[in-house]
């Protein structure tokens, strides 16, 4: 099964967000940049497929985070869910897209599995 981390300050939205996509991929959340970066770079097994990430966050923003993800794991996919989309003009070198809070679950999941089968 495919391996998806959702990396968001929200609890709410997190949960959300994980609960939906458990349908269809091994789901891991991590409440904050730090901890994404953590996952992604330390993997306890089977490394992950595709990250959705927040861009504010506490510590280490979304975008931070996905630079330093690429630099590390440069074949990881990483989508931007955000309500600040300016923070991600320009950064096509990391985000595969970037869904704009609030967002359609199933827009996403198209995406993301459109990136899969690419």
């Amino acid at each position: 099964m495919r391996r998806l981390l959702i990396v968001e300050d929200d609890h709410d939205i997190a949960e959300f967000l994980g609960e939906y996509f458990e349908q269809y991929y091994e789901v891991q959340i991590a409440d904050h940049g730090e901890a994404g970066l953590r996952l992604v770079t330390e993997p306890d097994g089977k490394p992950f497929d595709i990250v959705l990430t927040d861009i504010i966050m506490q510590n280490l923003d979304g975008v931070s985070m996905a630079a330093e993800m690429k630099k590390r794991v440069g074949t990881l996919s990483i989508f931007a869910i955000t309500g600040a989309p300016h923070l991600c003009r320009g950064r096509g070198d990391l985000f595969e897209q970037v869904f704009v809070k609030p967002f359609d679950f199933e827009l996403v999941h198209r995406a993301v599995e459109k990136n899969l089968k690419d």
